[in-house]
Parts: structure tokens; C-alpha cells; sequence
């Protein structure tokens, strides 16, 4: 195992305690705006190990495609704050507003550290970003209440966590990320369906958004331009 690996397995591993140390911090919050258990909340060593190995996880990946730079340490928080809703998703069915607005307004100010080039053309794909992958979940949660007559598998939450993802990707990263997660979005629900024995049952969509992110990375480490 190369030196850049390890230093990257053993931030991941750093960074994924800070966000399970956050999570036990907001946690009870975050279970009571669900209208969930308080007992959802307690400790729970499977998540601690979850988020360590994801985080890490995806350190390893990232730094097999890309050198050591502010644009690495930049996705790397943003792993970390996508891994830390995806969780909390999966618990509680909810994607709290008081980490994804100021997630998304701190990807927009600091999208040049994500984009080499002009301040102007970091700045304009980010925006393009937020837009392309937000409208593009707005028009699923639509669609789909407009199908089922209610938010189905898509809720709000959604269409602002991939608002988030655009931003922080750029486009057109951000459109790579959409394609990847629709298609995790439907094995998500496959795999749901085939767990619950209810092919109709409602599943968390964050996740799906999530690994479509981090995937999209991997792919375009550096962003996109246009």
C-alpha cells in the first residue's frame, strides 16, 4: 500500500469519527423532526463502523485518481457531508434543511477550489450545477405527485440534497451525478422491494443521490467545465 493511500485511508477514518461524533451531537434533533423514537438515536456501533468505512472508502478511491490538492481536501468534506445525510436518510427518512442550505451555500462560495481555471467559469458551473441536477429531481418529485398524488419515492429533501450535489460537482459533473444516481435509485429500490416483499414500498432516495455523487467524482475528480 502506497504512502498517498494510507494517508488517505487514515484521514477517512479521522473524518468519518468527526461525523459520527456530529451525528451523536444532533442526533435527537434530527430524530425528533422525523416525529421518530428517541431511542433511534441512541449509539449504535453498526453506524460508527458505517461511516468510518464509507468515509474512508472513498478517501482511498479519490486519491487513486488525483493528487494531494485544496480541490481533494474540498471533495473530501463534501464526502464526508453526503455520507453524513445519507445516513441520516436511511434512519429517519428526512434530509434536514439545517445541514443542506448552509452545505450548499458553503459549496458555492468555495466552488473554485473544486474547478481550476477563471473565478468566473468555477463560479457560473456551480450555479449551472445547483440548477441541472436540483430541476431535474424538482421534475421527478412533480411527476411523481402528479402519478401517484403524493411525493412517493421523491420528496423535497431530495431535490434540495441534489441541488447541494450540483453545486458542489459543477456541471457537467452534476449531470453525470444525476445519471449515476437514477440508476442506484432504481437497484436501491429493487433491492427494497425484493427486502420488504412489496415491490411498491417507499425506500430513502438520498443514498441512491449520494453514490451517485461520490461516483461521479471518481469519474471527473476535477470537475467540469464549459
Amino acid at each position: 500500500m502506497s504512502l498517498t493511500l494510507m494517508t488517505a485511508v487514515a484521514s477517512g477514518l479521522v473524518v468519518g469519527a468527526l461525523v459520527f461524533v456530529l451525528d451523536r451531537r444532533f442526533a435527537p434533533r434530527f430524530a425528533e423532526t422525523a416525529g421518530a423514537s428517541p431511542t433511534s438515536a441512541q449509539f449504535s456501533p453498526a453506524l460508527a463502523c458505517c461511516l468510518l468505512v464509507s468515509v474512508a472508502t472513498a478517501y482511498a478511491l479519490l486519491s487513486l485518481r488525483e493528487s494531494v490538492s485544496l480541490g481533494t481536501v474540498y471533495r473530501g468534506v463534501v464526502v464526508a457531508i453526503l455520507v453524513w445525510i445519507a445516513s441520516i436518510d436511511w434512519r429517519w427518512r428526512i434530509i434536514p434543511n439545517r445541514l443542506v442550505y448552509p452545505s450548499t451555500v458553503i459549496a458555492l462560495a468555495l466552488c473554485p477550489l473544486a474547478q481550476p481555471g477563471p473565478l468566473s467559469l468555477a463560479y457560473r458551473s456551480a450555479i449551472v450545477g445547483l440548477f441541472v441536477a436540483g430541476g431535474v429531481f424538482l421534475l421527478f418529485f412533480l411527476l411523481s405527485v402528479l402519478i401517484y398524488h403524493r411525493a412517493g419515492a421523491f420528496g423535497l429533501g431530495d431535490v434540495k440534497l441534489a441541488g447541494f450535489v450540483g453545486a458542489a460537482l459543477g456541471f457537467p459533473s452534476a449531470l453525470a451525478a444525476v445519471i449515476l444516481a437514477t440508476f442506484a435509485g432504481a437497484l436501491l429500490a429493487l433491492a427494497w422491494g425484493v427486502a420488504s416483499g412489496n415491490r411498491k414500498a417507499g425506500f430513502p432516495y438520498g443514498p441512491a443521490i449520494v453514490v451517485g455523487a461520490i461516483l461521479a467524482m471518481l469519474i471527473a475528480p476535477n470537475g467540469g467545465s464549459f
